[in-house]
């Protein structure tokens, strides 16, 4: 009975473990393939505020709806900085290695890689939340270095070579796909195909978007 016991709470363990780090998130993607970001699903601290990451892990903040902002004023290493959105604050790192980088936005913490990190991911955010990020080193093939690798548990990888280079090509089980053709063709470079699902990922792209 005790054996039974031991295997369910590891088996609870393994399942929380595993949501935690499949957390849900979209992902914006640009027709060309270079520019996308991660939408991170929103905390109930911050409800109001959408936090998003780009592909080499510079954050950015909006607002779902109309907000009132307020800014520092002191000159500081936040001076100028947004200091509450609304009625949730957001609070700075004053230490020498992260001054002036995001400490929390509510509740929500944010941490980043230190100086001991590898320069492929030194100063770079290394979570938000329970949100986890990983970074392409600097042993990975051109046009990746740098880059986002992996978002909890779900990897994220890039073309290397050719024309398609940096682009996103891959997000967990889903497959972004280019046109190749060379020359002038009009349609070089465009998205031509998204294929394939992943379980708390939702894409976004313009590319089925005309203007008549």
């Amino acid at each position: 009975m005790k054996s039974v016991f031991i295997l369910f709470m590891l088996f609870l363990l393994s399942f929380f473990t595993k949501a935690q780090n499949n957390l849900p998130f979209a992902v914006e993607i640009l027709q060309n393939g270079y520019d996308c970001k991660f939408i991170l699903k929103q905390d109930i601290s911050t409800q109001n505020i959408i936090i998003s990451i780009d592909v080499k892990g510079n954050i950015e903040l909006s607002v779902n709806d109309q907000a009132e902002i307020k800014y520092y004023w002191l000159e500081t290493s936040v001076g100028g900085k947004i200091e509450q959105i609304d009625d949730i604050k957001i609070e700075y790192y004053f230490d020498a290695n992260n001054a002036g980088k995001i400490k929390k936005i509510g509740n929500l913490l944010f941490t980043y890689y230190d100086y001991q990190a590898h320069e492929s991911k030194t100063g770079k955010v290394k979570s938000i939340g329970n949100y986890t990020f990983d970074y392409h080193d600097f042993m990975a093939e051109e046009g990746k270095t740098g880059k986002i690798s992996k978002i909890g548990n779900i990897l994220i990888n890039y073309y290397y070579g050719f024309e398609n280079s940096g682009k996103i090509s891959r997000i967990g089980n889903i497959r972004i796909n280019y046109n190749t053709d060379f020359d002038d063709n009009i349609n070089s470079g465009k998205t031509v195909s998204i294929v394939g699902s992943q379980e708390g990922v939702i894409i976004k792209t313009p590319v089925f978007f005309q203007k008549l």
